[in-house]
């Protein structure tokens, strides 16, 4: 506490030095003094001891489970954190979305070694402000009663007895646990599924996550673009062909479409050269001819004449094919979420998170996301204008406070996890504050009534396990029912 108070950080475990100080004072007060009768606060204080005990237990276990978990040889997806103007492209992109100012990205990247672990565990959650009001109120309130009752009582070992039971009783000994068991239920339930976040401090950073980054391929599964119908040229109406080379083409951009043709084919082709993207479209060369995909405005821009058609509706997408500059397929597809996505969107939305996704797919548009959420602005899309590497990148090593062994929606989940964290932590700041007040307030008025030598040391003691247990059963309500999921194979 007091190596905390040099970095300009008050810990609740401050109290058990100013409890502890009053106590010493009071058993002075009573030894140098001939009374036959003293009330005892020895029992209250040491639940007070050992709540700051378990409590480093618990923060100790928590962030050793945290170790374990990284310390794994496999491949780790990690959550980089950052605020969302440091990004150019994704701040235009969400323009309008999210405060610009303060906006957060979470964005996913794999790696082998997770660095940082001792500078993030060691840092210190616990709000100081909070706990140095809660110092202040109880101390001021001891102090006014241990004055009058030094008046009002007759004398050095009434005033001490009142001062030290309002300190006894106005420090709530559960604001050691406060942080600590909490981080402790919600760690063990995050490393059951294969997830941690390294250091209680980390879940404010991500609770304040607005955006989340998310890859097409991600929010559309297999099944979830579906190719309706295809309509070919006269002249050249060889399906396979035309199948081949838009799978050549979309090899070189990657994303739903990519595997659509693929697996319409059922053979995989090398990626088409030369490749050139638009908002709208996208050319490449392949089997020696230039091949272009792309919707109507993107045909007509490039001189591509294209027989009238109604535009487009719903999610049915219509994109065209052309060859050496002449129409050669037209194609019907239609998109919808993968059951994942849209069983996480909900929760995304109620906690004000906008999923931002990279594409190269000329058919996903802020339109078509607005209709697929039923007309919620709620996801924005940005345009990627490179051909997708030929392998994902894997870092040698990343600085992260969240990280994962199984897949992506773990991740995002770490994300809706730790707002739910920082939600309790509100609450329980408020508690302690409320717990303080109505301890001091009590111990104020058994004293005035000269209650205070009625009241046992141990029911005392009782005042202060009722807080911690009812901590205890929060965490666990709120935390305590993640249930173990199966490692996905890699």
């Amino acid at each position: 506490a007091f190596a905390a108070i040099k970095g300009k950080k008050v810990v609740p475990e401050l109290s058990l030095a100013v409890c502890g100080a009053f106590v010493i004072a009071y058993t002075l007060v009573v030894a140098l003094n001939p009374v036959s009768s003293y009330p005892l606060f020895g029992f209250v204080y040491s639940v007070m001891a050992v709540s700051a005990i378990y409590a480093t237990y618990c923060l100790q276990s928590a962030n050793f489970c945290a170790f374990k978990l990284i310390a794994d040889n496999d491949k780790k997806i990690v959550l980089d954190n950052r605020l969302t103007r440091t990004l150019e492209k994704e701040n235009i992109a969400l323009d309008g979305a999210v405060d610009e100012y303060d906006s957060r990205i979470a964005r996913s990247f794999e790696t082998t070694f997770v660095s940082d672990f001792f500078k993030r565990s060691s840092r210190i959650s616990e709000d100081g402000k909070n706990n140095l009001l809660v110092l202040a109120l109880a101390l001021g309130i001891a102090l006014v009663t241990g004055f009058v009752m030094f008046f009002v009582g007759g004398g050095a070992v009434s005033a001490f007895s009142s001062a030290t039971l309002v300190v006894s009783l106005g420090l709530p000994a559960f604001a050691n646990l406060s942080h600590k068991l909490p981080y402790s239920n919600v760690q063990s339930g995050c490393v059951m599924n294969d997830c941690a976040v390294i250091g209680e401090a980390t879940y404010s950073e991500y609770a304040a996550v607005d955006v989340i980054a998310f890859e097409d391929s991600e929010i559309f599964g297999v099944e979830d673009v579906v190719l309706k119908s295809i309509s070919l040229n006269d002249k050249d109406g060889d399906f396979r062909k035309v199948m081949r080379r838009m799978t050549s083409l979309f090899a070189s951009l990657g994303g739903p479409l990519y595997r659509m043709f693929r697996n319409s084919i059922g053979k995989s082709f090398e990626p088409a050269t030369d490749m050139t993207v638009e908002a709208d479209g996208a050319c490449g060369r392949t089997d020696g001819v230039m091949v272009m995909a792309g919707t109507l405005e993107y045909m007509e821009r490039h001189g591509i004449k294209v027989p009238y058609e109604s535009p487009s509706i719903a999610s049915t997408k219509t994109m065209y094919a052309a060859e050496n500059g002449v129409l050669f397929a037209k194609f019907s597809i239609q998109y919808s979420f993968s059951e994942e996505f849209a069983m996480l969107l909900p929760s995304l939305k109620e906690r004000g998170v906008v999923p931002l996704i990279y594409t190269r797919d000329p058919n996903i548009t802020n339109e078509l996301m607005r209709f697929l959420t039923g007309g919620a602005d709620i996801i924005r899309v940005m345009r990627k204008y490179d051909k997708i590497p030929a392998e994902k990148k894997v870092y040698r090593r990343l600085s992260s406070g969240a990280i994962t062994l199984s897949d992506k929606l773990s991740a995002i989940n770490l994300i809706l996890l730790s707002k739910r964290y920082e939600r309790m932590q509100y609450g329980a700041s408020l508690t302690e504050l409320a717990a303080c007040a109505v301890g001091a307030a009590l111990a104020a008025a058994i004293s005035v009534c000269n209650m205070i030598l009625y009241m046992p040391s141990v029911l005392l003691g009782v005042w202060q396990i009722a807080w911690c247990a009812a901590l205890a059963v929060i965490s666990i309500k709120t935390f305590g029912r993640q249930h173990k999921k199966k490692r996905k194979d890699k």
